[in-house]
């Protein structure tokens, strides 16, 4: 028989105990080794791209298709059926519209529906539509009819009961900015029109309803007794008006703030492009002399840029379209990209490998 001492009953003993500590010391050492490299990686570089639901409406006119591309993995996963082969998306943030080109339309998409909402809305002919924070700006390229109006109120425009927020005539040029402020530029005379989210909300409040105390004045006037303006003096012909003209904002006292830009740049311009650059209103303007160009960068209360010595297409010069911020414009060429500060330095020009249309 083998006999066990007290020795070997306190090392059976101790075995148990020093596998224990010993598990222990192993789950704290990886632990520790887990928590130092997660606070030493740096990570993988993205980029930043803030889309709101990740969303970007783009359009297929060879698939009469109108869909979402979910921008963070590159795929379109939602789409819905155009209604023409010339069809174009305006967007900002979760706002959606899909124009009709063809038949000169514009109807509201709702992204978490993937499906049009609310009626079709008729622009008027040759319709050029901007959109910014609450504000759609349409300019009828012809006539230079200029509306600005809510999202909600598109139906202004389809019933015809208002007429333009002003006649910029032909030539004219506009834009939105992103915080929905909009800008008409009349390309005759230089005279830009400024109108704020909160001015288009006042020009809708109709004024000159009568206070408490014109009912004592109300009350002064007498069955029969004629008064001035009164239908009964005569002074209104048969076919006058009177009453309401239909102007949803007749009778209302607003007046949009109009600045000048330099006259002489309009006078033989051939052609007149606006932006927004932030809230800064940008005015590109182009004169055609036979082989010669010549072209400027106009603000309010600024000095004229000029850029007929930049080396570049200027005759196909287009404007960037209005963003939320910069402190430069850029303007396209068929063989340039042109950054242009608005502190009046220096352009930059970047030629392109490969021309073609801006």
């Amino acid at each position: 028989m083998v006999q066990f001492g007290e020795d070997t009953r306190v090392r059976s003993r101790a075995t148990p105990r020093r596998r224990k500590i010993a598990s222990a010391t192993v789950v704290s050492l990886v632990l520790g080794t887990v928590v130092a490299l997660s606070l030493n990686y740096e990570g993988v570089a993205t980029a930043d791209v803030d889309l709101n639901d990740g969303g970007v409406w783009v359009s297929n006119n060879n698939d009469l298709a109108v869909g979402r591309l979910n921008y963070p993995v590159q795929q379109i996963d939602a789409s819905l059926a155009a209604t023409s082969q010339n069809i174009d998306v305006l967007q900002r943030q979760d706002v959606v519209f899909m124009r009709d080109l063809a038949s000169g339309t514009i109807q509201r998409v709702d992204p978490a529906q993937v499906a049009t909402t609310g009626s079709v809305t008729q622009l008027p002919a040759n319709a050029e539509v901007q959109l910014g924070e609450d504000t759609l700006g349409v300019l009828a390229a012809r006539s230079g009819e200029f509306y600005v109006v809510g999202l909600d109120e598109l139906g202004v425009l389809d019933d015809g009961t208002a007429p333009p927020l002003a006649e910029l005539g032909p030539g004219a040029a506009h834009a939105v900015a992103d915080d929905g402020t909009a800008y008409g530029l009349d390309g005759r005379t230089g005279e830009l029109l400024t109108i704020t989210r909160e001015a288009r909300a006042e020009r809708a409040v109709p004024v000159g309803e009568p206070d408490a105390d014109d009912g004592d004045e109300a009350g002064d006037q007498q069955d029969g007794d004629p008064t001035e303006g009164d239908p009964a003096d005569g002074d209104q012909q048969d076919g006058e008006a009177g009453g309401d003209t239909g102007d949803p904002g007749a009778g209302t006292e607003w007046e949009p703030d109009i600045s000048q830009l330099p006259q002489d740049f309009f006078d033989e311009a051939t052609q007149t492009q606006l932006t927004a650059v932030a809230t800064r209103p940008v005015a590109l303007t182009l004169r055609e002399d036979g082989d010669e160009v010549t072209a400027a960068i106009l603000q309010p209360d600024a000095d004229p840029i000029d850029l007929s010595a930049v080396e570049a297409d200027l005759a196909s010069a287009r404007l960037q379209a209005p963003s939320a911020a910069g402190t430069g414009v850029l303007i396209a060429t068929t063989d340039a990209l042109i950054e242009v500060p608005l502190d009046g330095a220096d352009p930059t020009v970047v030629p392109v490998t490969t021309p073609g249309p801006p």
